[in-house]
């Protein structure tokens, strides 16, 4: 597997650059006519045992991995997730495993001062040592032949959710906004031990880094970061209780992303095109709220403030529609679905057309 001109095109994404195209990845495109190799039979009693089970779960994306097309910039990448609450659960939080899949945060503080106040330790923390364990698994099994993505870590305003639940936090934020500082903080160092713990495990192999989602690899010390919280309050609140945990884990990394998710977090958007250290935004505008084409002004905004885009397109006539109105420095086209392998070619062929870009 050669991702050596991925690596540059996405080192050219972090800095609004371009090397030959924009990058372009599109997940889930099946090969004709591929059957899955033998599937590890699943004997758990219960599906966090399963979610848990760190050689059923590789052998399982292993048996799997011969079915799918890598167009663009897509690449196989095993992702050793527990969930977005997993930051949470290291922090004293327990994660429910329903069978549907997935999993959700039972919430423990029964108050803002208890939420992180015992320091985590990741060598007892059974969430830790089970991502330890997939991260490691994959690892070793991979053989050059898929990479290991570090999980979502964020520990800012959604490990707080996850410790007190999104009711009580925003009742804490009226009643109690130095404690929600004090305990932002209090667990905020926490994302970069967990980070570090993961990076040097995957440096050991000799692999790059990979971002929550399997879709960035660099060889710096880079992640997604995100706080779907701050979606229910204002920048207002939010500058002195949230914001500056957001920083610390900015200032623990040499790239980063921001996970911008549905309108009720663009308030916040000129704060994080101000930040520096935030290279890019990926836009979520939401269920219902698409097509791309409709939120141009948004990636103008961006854009204009020097971030790069991560670019989230419902159709392959999307992305054609949106193409005239950006650079191409600094866009990257993502697609989780939905285009088969002549779509995803022709879009490949597109984002390196130059004509088809605004000048």
């Amino acid at each position: 597997m050669d991702i050596t001109s991925s690596l540059a095109r996405f080192d050219a994404w972090f800095n609004q650059s371009i090397i030959d195209r924009p990058p372009v990845t599109v997940k889930n495109v099946w090969r004709d006519g591929a059957v899955p190799g033998a599937l590890p039979v699943a004997r758990h009693a219960s599906p966090r045992e399963r979610q848990f089970d760190a050689d059923f779960r590789v052998a399982t994306f292993a048996a799997r991995l011969d079915c799918w097309r890598w167009i663009g910039d897509t690449f196989p990448c095993f992702s050793p997730s527990l969930g977005a609450d997993l930051s949470g659960a290291v922090l004293g939080a327990e994660l429910e495993f329903p069978e549907t899949g997935g999993s959700w945060a039972r919430h423990t503080a029964t108050s803002i001062a208890a939420a992180g106040a015992v320091p985590p330790d990741l060598e007892r923390s059974p969430y830790w040592q089970a991502t330890r364990a997939l991260v490691d698994t994959s690892l070793a099994a991979s053989q050059g032949r898929w990479l290991t993505s570090i999980p979502n870590l964020d520990c800012n305003g959604d490990a707080l959710v996850a410790l007190r639940g999104p009711q009580e936090l925003s009742l804490d934020l009226m009643d109690d906004p130095d404690g929600v500082r004090a305990a932002a903080e209090r667990i905020a160092p926490c994302f970069k031990r967990m980070h570090g713990d993961l990076e040097r495990r995957i440096r050991a192999a000799g692999q790059p880094l990979v971002a929550v989602d399997g879709d960035v690899p660099s060889h710096h010390r880079m992640a997604r970061l995100g706080c779907d919280f701050l979606a229910l309050i204002s920048p207002k609140s939010a500058r002195n209780t949230i914001y500056p945990a957001i920083e610390q884990h900015i200032a623990a990394l040499e790239f980063c992303w921001w996970h911008l998710d549905s309108a009720g977090e663009l308030p916040h958007l000129d704060w994080l095109l101000a930040q520096p250290g935030i290279r890019g935004i990926q836009w979520v505008y939401g269920a219902g709220r698409g097509p791309a084409s409709r939120w141009i002004e948004v990636y103008q905004r961006i854009q204009a403030a020097g971030k790069s885009i991560e670019l989230l397109p419902v159709s392959l006539q999307d992305a054609l529609d949106v193409m005239p109105h950006l650079r191409p420095e600094g866009v990257w086209i993502k697609f989780f679905g939905g285009l088969d392998a002549t779509q995803a070619e022709a879009l490949v062929a597109a984002a390196a057309d130059r004509s088809r870009w605004r000048r």
